[in-house]
């Protein structure tokens, strides 16, 4: 398979292939190994991930291109690889997530992690039936759709912190897993707004808001979800209205709330509320030695 024509695609392309002990290097047109492996990494510091660079035709569990020169990746350039489980692109240049740019892939994690990402487009990943894990923090997004995801019936945890995203809009992680709990982290951004139909379709398990700019908080979030973990500390929250002290806590094990300006009332209700927590998790200890 020979790579596009463009200025940028590189012509022949360095990349290691690991295989259980077994090490080799290869400087080829395309990435197209002729056995089975376990590991390929890009080494080179390639500029676009261009269509027709890869050629996995062979199940490949993982592939890693961390390299600080990538800046785009063509739509097309992962369709019909045979990549299994992870996909990881890391300290790059790469800014944008185009239309399409995951779609079909067969990976059950994807890392887009310290990056330079500041847009998600809608449809970036979509038709994805085993992705998992999705992991795009430490990047500059400030553009995240909720049609970003599309068909992802398996997705059970979503970390976006230390972003710049400012709202959540309705059904934001809509098509996360209906069948399973989930987790999501979305601390350490900008957020000022949670609508209150975001985590609708979804039971959220463990959620991270904290070092946001939040003054208040959808009571849908606490009455809607059997929140596990819940982070809010950081923030600008001044009350909890009663739909938070009416959470379930019979699941409820952590909630973190430092750093807020809780008014007087607040506090007082918090006291017992917290004391039901610490006991819960006094009860958890017990049986485990």
């Amino acid at each position: 398979m020979a790579l596009v024509t463009s200025s940028s695609c590189l012509k022949k392309v360095k990349h290691s292939i690991q295989n259980f002990g077994d090490f080799t290097e290869h400087f080829d047109s395309a990435i197209s190994p002729e056995k089975r492996s376990y590991i390929i990494e890009i080494e080179e510091d390639v500029p676009i991930i261009c269509k027709g660079m890869l050629n996995i035709t062979i199940d490949t569990p993982h592939l890693y291109a961390d390299n600080k020169n990538i800046r785009e990746i063509e739509v097309g350039a992962f369709d019909d690889q045979r990549l299994t489980s992870q996909l990881r692109i890391s300290n790059s240049s790469l800014s944008i997530i185009k239309r399409g740019t995951f779609r079909n892939m067969l990976i059950t994690h994807l890392e887009l992690a310290y990056n330079k990402i500041t847009v998600i487009e809608e449809g970036a990943f979509q038709n994805m039936p085993n992705l998992m894990t999705l992991y795009l923090s430490s990047n500059k997004i400030m553009e995240f759709h909720p049609t970003s995801l599309v068909n992802t019936p398996k997705l059970l945890f979503f970390d976006m912190t230390h972003n710049e995203l400012g709202k959540l809009k309705e059904r934001h992680f809509y098509s996360m897993s209906k069948d399973r709990n989930v987790g999501i982290g979305m601390g350490s951004n900008r957020l000022k707004e949670i609508h209150p139909r975001t985590f609708e379709g979804i039971d959220v398990f463990t959620l991270n808001l904290s070092n946001n700019m939040l003054e208040s908080i959808p009571k849908e979030v606490f009455s809607g979800n059997k929140l596990h973990y819940l982070d809010i500390a950081n923030n600008k929250l001044t009350h909890l209205d009663n739909d938070f002290f009416a959470m379930n806590t019979e699941v409820l094990r952590n909630v973190e709330l430092d750093g807020n300006n809780f008014e007087e009332e607040t506090v007082k209700k918090l006291e017992p509320f917290m004391k039901i927590i610490m006991e819960n998790r006094r009860q958890d200890s017990m049986y485990h030695f």
